[in-house]
């Protein structure tokens, strides 16, 4: 009898331990899902910077295309 109690008590410590860990795995998978919607986020706000710099770069370019433009006019005016 004392055997079979003793089975049950480890049994019973093991059950809580697997009640523990199952919460560990949920927290951890729930963990990942946040970490993958922030990597999402971040490759769409990556994506953004660069489009954004692109038209930086775009109307950088422009705006000294009139400047260069503008100083020729002035130059045959004046």
């Amino acid at each position: 009898m004392r055997n079979i109690s003793k089975y049950l008590k480890k049994i019973d410590d093991s059950l809580d331990t697997l009640m523990k860990n199952k919460d560990f795995v949920q927290n951890a998978k729930e963990n990942i899902n946040t970490i993958n919607k922030l990597e999402e986020e971040i490759k769409k706000n990556k994506s953004i910077k660069i489009e954004s710099i692109e038209l930086i770069d775009q109307t950088i370019g422009e705006v000294k295309k009139l400047i260069v433009d503008s100083t020729k006019k002035s130059n045959k005016s004046g």
